[in-house]
């Protein structure tokens, strides 16, 4: 009976690991390494290329780098191709060719690869293109000749239509306030009512019925002894309004800035803008909507919406001229709409019934006017951008963008391709910088 007990007591014991046990050691996984193989390239045949890879592996355990070259076609290698680069001379090429590399990296027999592409544009291609640009702003204000410079877009180092202008152009600019309220349209600009979509003109009668204009007893921009308007008519004037707060003590004044109050501002400085536009456009996995929209063959901005209701909070309209622009102290004279009157942009006649070229998009699509004759163009898509429309035109025109109505208070809604770095800056023109 005794030996029963202690048999059955074993027994429990052994279920409950009260007995003797095995440990067994769970082996240790290598971590893979990660890599990088650095961002995509545009060069122009000739150029020195170095593709640069970085990798990390987190067991601390040393890496080999492998380069292959994965794509047809052959580039002399000028370095070895066991290291973190991979350098060589970018070869002559008749049409824009892309050469792909993958470097592999290896650490304590554990890899990990990574891809990336080199387009090669072809030099005389480029030439062209530059050429054609420098005829379509040939009337322009530029600051210096345009230039073919490096540059980032999506991602991707490639080469850019270098366009650096000046603070305002060399067409006319103005009026934009009229001085009293007998003055006629002659002697002023024109105003867009926040949400109105309508363009008005501001002669002195638009000046005296703001109050009903507005449906607001407090507007009053002249004093109604002499009839004379209250507008910015100095520069420090003209700089207080460009602040982004409205300053009390400009309350119903007509805002304006002139060419006179810029040159004396530049007295001690040039001030300038450069845009980087690609040669080749990349599309955008989202559009873009928060930036200046593209620069006219005339040398001006095409920005992005004034801040109307900003504008109007504080008893203020800040006129445009009749081509649709005004000017802000720090970037310039800047265009917010498209009117309809000539010599303002710059404009190239395209194929017969077609809207006439008068820009080009920072995203690097050509940017049209808005109208096909008499005709709202058809098939746009958000962006106001639409596919080739070379039936009925004579001619391939290709992706490119139409503009809004004058009223919209919006050049085009969106750019549809990548643009470089911030090409948004400050919105422009007074006050609160619009």
């Amino acid at each position: 009976m005794r030996l029963i007990t202690v048999l059955a007591l074993s027994t429990i014991l052994t279920a409950c690991g009260g007995g003797n046990t095995t440990t067994t050691d769970t082996p240790t996984v290598d971590s893979a390494p990660v890599v990088n193989a650095g961002m995509d390239q545009s060069v122009i045949e000739g150029a020195n290329v170095t593709l640069t890879a970085t990798a990390s592996d987190a067991d601390g355990d040393a890496i080999n780098y492998t380069w292959t070259q994965t794509s047809s076609g052959t580039v002399t290698i000028t370095g070895a191709t066991n290291t973190s680069t991979l350098s060589f001379t970018a070869p002559e090429v008749a049409t824009d060719t892309t050469y792909d590399f993958t470097v592999t990296v290896t650490a304590n027999n554990v890899t990990a690869s990574d891809d990336v592409s080199v387009t090669v544009m072809d030099e005389t291609a480029v030439a062209d293109a530059l050429a054609e640009y420098e005829v379509l702003f040939a009337d322009a204000s530029l600051a210096k000749p345009l230039e073919i410079a490096s540059c980032e877009i999506g991602g991707a180092a490639t080469n850019c239509l270098s366009i650096e202008i000046n603070s305002y152009p060399s067409f006319t600019v103005g009026p934009f306030c009229p001085r009293t309220t007998t003055d006629t349209t002659e002697n002023a600009g024109i105003w867009i009512k926040d949400g109105s979509g309508t363009v008005s003109e501001v002669d002195g009668t638009f000046i005296t019925n703001l109050s009903t204009f507005y449906n607001d007893p407090n507007w009053q921009m002249f004093d109604p002894n002499t009839n004379e308007v209250f507008y910015t008519d100095t520069t420090a004037q003209c700089q207080l309004a460009a602040n982004p707060d409205p300053s009390a003590e400009l309350e119903n004044f007509c805002v304006e800035c002139t060419v006179s109050h810029l040159d004396e501002i530049q007295a001690d400085g040039a001030i300038t803008t450069t845009y980087l536009i690609p040669i080749n456009p990349v599309n955008a996995a989202t559009a873009n909507a928060n930036s200046s929209f593209g620069v006219s063959f005339s040398g001006v901005t095409f920005d992005r919406s004034a801040p109307l209701s900003i504008i109007e909070s504080n008893y203020n309209i800040a006129p445009f001229d009749d081509c649709g622009g005004h000017i802000n102290p720090n970037v310039g004279y800047h265009f917010h709409a498209v009117t309809n009157e000539s010599d303002c942009h710059g404009e190239v006649e395209t194929s017969a019934g077609h809207a006439a070229q008068i820009g080009l998009a920072l995203d690097g699509y050509p940017i049209y006017d808005r109208l096909n004759g008499t005709t709202e163009p058809t098939g746009l898509d958000n962006c106001n951008g639409v596919e080739s429309l070379a039936e009925g035109y004579g001619s391939e025109i290709g992706y490119h963008y139409h503009v809004n109505p004058g009223g919209e208070n919006q050049i085009l809604p969106c750019l549809t391709g990548e643009i470089e770095g911030d090409a948004g800056g400050p919105p422009g023109g007074p006050p609160g910088g619009g």
